[in-house]
């Protein structure tokens, strides 16, 4: 079985809501003011009460959440059942859907429809936007491949854009994906940046023939990203062996740490071509100029990766010596007040968030790192009480490097400071390590 895609939403507004929330108030409140015309607060209370009734229940039951599992002949949804290609009879592209959103028409008459919004709202957030743009992109592949195999349904010969009738389901699936694009005020300035500089880059390349090669020029913009990379990895060597010792201390065993440029790459297009462009241009100004960059301490464990990094509580503090602290436990999952609200009941936790916590512990006195790392959260000894309680689960890691004030004495002082914190609350800390790196 493939992973789920799980997603929030919001349901058709059904008729019978309509009519609560507006013809039965006026029809209450005529009703009220020809038989009873001098009962003000009657008149008032027959229009306020379904109103008011309609609005809970509207918000209550419009708000879906979907899993989606694709299957070899179709999908299985939680809200509207399994769902086979062949069943699908049209995919609506209607102006008058949200962004962005989905419809399908199905042989029996029914409809399954999953409504979405960009815009902060009650129903879903960025998250579920994401997964539901998954589940659309995998819809319009998977209908291509269905189409593919069934010539006699759909007559499609090679699975591209220009090949597809109009009709077919691959075709309005990739209108109603186009149609779902975010509006253009939502996309970053930096696409306007991003294309300029491709552009005045590759264009002079690209547009001097009168056909130009993009295949062949995605694969040496490929070539050239691989030659990067390997490029990258040899300054990144050199320059972080420059930079000074790091120091961990946890009760992860299995923890390493590495120091990493922070090198962004812009993407928004989601074409390999322009990705691999963007990646290049960052690659190349990073191998001129290696001490230009910001570098984050990474923490290597198993197959979490976790760049140990500010939070907006101590994003600008000032402070010559910095500490970084991370708190972490797989089996941990953070379900949101609404969601708890909405199901009081058992709920699969799995399908939310790890926890997994890093800030900065900014040092103004190097003689006194006591304080600071025992304010390092609201309840700092009841977080390290998780240790005692949860042994085998519950990973702290205490990060320092010396380009940014640690030096070895600093952070030996600093871990005695955090296992007198552990022992106060009865933390075994005879399994926790101590590790130097870039020595």
């Amino acid at each position: 079985m493939r992973n789920p895609l799980s997603f929030s939403f919001q349901k058709p507004t059904p008729w019978l809501y309509f009519v609560l929330v507006i013809v039965v108030p006026i029809f209450l409140g005529i009703s009220v003011a020809y038989w009873y015309p001098r009962s003000a607060w009657l008149f008032a209370l027959s229009m306020v009460v379904p109103l008011v009734v309609g609005m809970i229940l509207l918000l209550r039951n419009r708000r879906g959440k979907d899993e989606i599992v694709f299957t070899r002949d179709g999908f299985d949804s939680l809200v509207y059942g399994n769902i086979a290609y062949s069943d699908i009879v049209k995919i609506h592209n209607s102006v008058w859907l949200p962004k962005p959103s989905l419809k399908l028409s199905l042989k029996n008459g029914k409809k399954a429809t999953w409504l979405l919004s960009y815009r902060a709202n009650l129903f879903n957030n960025e998250e579920d936007i994401i997964q539901f743009e998954r589940f659309t992109a995998q819809l319009t592949m998977e209908l291509l491949k269905f189409e593919k195999k069934n010539p006699f349904t759909y007559i499609v010969n090679e699975p591209s854009a220009t090949n597809i009738p109009e009709g077919a389901l691959s075709r309005q699936a990739q209108q109603s994906t186009a149609r779902n694009k975010r509006p253009t005020w939502m996309i970053p300035v930096t696409a306007v940046f991003a294309i300029t500089a491709f552009i005045r880059t590759c264009g002079k390349d690209l547009f001097k023939r009168k056909e130009p090669d993009f295949a062949k020029y995605a694969m040496e913009q490929r070539a050239r990203y691989e030659e990067n990379i390997d490029r990258s990895k040899a300054v990144i060597d050199s320059f972080v062996r420059s930079q000074g010792a790091m120091y961990l201390y946890t009760n992860d065993t299995a923890a390493k740490l590495v120091m990493l440029p922070d090198v962004a790459v812009v993407d928004v297009t989601g074409i390999e071509m322009f990705r691999n462009q963007m990646a290049n241009d960052s690659l190349e100004k990073y191998i001129q100029h290696p001490d230009s960059f910001a570098y984050k301490t990474i923490v290597i464990s198993g197959r979490t990766f976790k760049p140990m990094t500010k939070t907006i509580l101590n994003m600008n503090d000032s402070a010559n010596t910095t500490l970084y602290f991370r708190v972490y436990d797989s089996t941990l999952h953070i379900i949101n007040g609404y969601d708890r609200r909405r199901n009081p009941g058992p709920v699969d936790s799995s399908k939310f968030p790890v926890f997994d916590m890093t800030t900065a512990i900014p040092v103004y006195d190097v003689k006194d790192v006591y304080t600071p790392i025992s304010e390092t959260f609201p309840g700092m000894h009841m977080m390290l009480a998780q240790v005692k309680h949860r042994p085998t689960t519950f990973k702290i890691y205490l990060t320092g490097r010396e380009n940014e004030g640690v030096t070895r004495e600093v952070f030996d002082r600093s871990v005695a400071a955090l296992e007198k914190q552990l022992k106060a609350v009865e933390v075994d800390v005879s399994g926790f390590v101590k590790k130097t790196f870039n020595e």
